[in-house]
């Protein structure tokens, strides 16, 4: 018997826009479609130009909440939707992003059933501008694997994650730290909380010609850069075993290969590269240890060792 949605826990739903564009009403009714009714849709308006602040305010639906203020920028924005949200779940979404109808309730039972989580995101589909399937993306993976990957990179999509509003406000909210805002934000988060993510995919993200990452992609990458470095800096990441490191491959192997035939082969290709950077930092046991579970992996599961040839290529 399927378990119905949660319906009595409220979200702020926190939708940043300037310019939205064509988009923003998919991204809009996307919200007000959801399977978790018991919501606020808060929009703040950043200076838009393009009639998008005029769309928003004809909105009828009483759930709606539209903000407007001269330009600002996402991350002062962002922060003052925390501030302004009325619930302490805050799910956020993006103006050209679209959330599938149960992606609220999903992730409000699993906060609801974890209470150890911080924040916790799901997989999404990659869409171009005609909402043609670019690929798919898969982040789920069990707590320790998940905290492990953030000390290399991130793989959460941003629009599709709902977090406790107290929690992110006691970290300090989001940060002027170059386009890399939300990895910065979780990073921090990790170093007290669990991060998670589930396995469906809840989100179709739009790969836009105007987002950061195809605009200065050279920018993005330094700043990541300095956002994993703070992690390491602020809390080094814990040793692992490497029989520990080889259990839980093979355990995220059997859960998602079904799912997502890459899931051996990203697995390995996180921790080699992670055994990298620590011997980098002159973590060498840490960093063998991280490199002999990762090739005991590929050993069961051959088709892994393609991770192997990744890793020499990003190089």
């Amino acid at each position: 018997m399927t378990k119905a949605p949660d319906r009595t826990v409220p979200v702020s739903v926190l939708l940043p826009v300037h310019n939205g564009g064509r988009h923003l009403e998919a991204a809009v009714t996307s919200i007000l479609t959801q399977t978790h009714e018991d919501l606020e849709l808060l929009v703040i308006d950043d200076g838009s130009t393009d009639g998008s602040g005029e769309w928003l305010d004809a909105l009828t639906d009483p759930r709606v909440r539209v903000l407007h203020q001269p330009n600002r920028g996402l991350v002062a924005t962002l922060n003052r939707g925390l501030a302004e949200a009325r619930h302490d779940l805050v799910a956020r979404m993006d103006a050209d992003d679209v959330s599938e109808p149960r992606r609220l309730e999903l992730q409000v039972r699993h906060l609801l059933d974890h209470p150890e989580v911080a924040a916790v995101g799901c997989c999404y589909r990659v869409v171009d501008e005609q909402d043609r399937l670019v690929h798919e993306a898969h982040t789920a993976a069990d707590p320790a694997y998940q905290h492990r990957r953030l000390y290399f990179r991130n793989v959460l999509p941003h629009a599709g994650m709902t977090f406790r509003r107290d929690v992110v406000r006691a970290a300090g909210g989001y940060r002027e730290v170059g386009p890399v805002e939300d990895y910065d934000l979780w990073v921090r988060l990790a170093v007290d909380h669990a991060v998670a993510s589930l396995p469906q995919p809840l989100l179709r993200y739009r790969a836009s010609p105007a987002g950061i990452s195809m605009r200065d992609n050279d920018k993005q990458r330094r700043c990541l850069r300095e956002a994993r470095d703070r992690l390491h800096e602020a809390r080094p990441m814990a040793p692992v075993p490497a029989g520990q490191v080889l259990r839980e491959g093979l355990a995220h192997t059997r859960t998602y290969e079904a799912t997502c035939t890459g899931a051996a082969r990203d697995y390995v290709f996180d921790h080699v590269w992670l055994a990298v950077l620590l011997a980098r930092r002159r973590r060498v046991r840490p960093a063998a240890a991280l490199l002999v579970g990762a090739l005991g992996v590929v050993a069961r599961r051959p088709t892994a060792g393609r991770a192997l040839v990744d890793v020499v290529r990003r190089r």
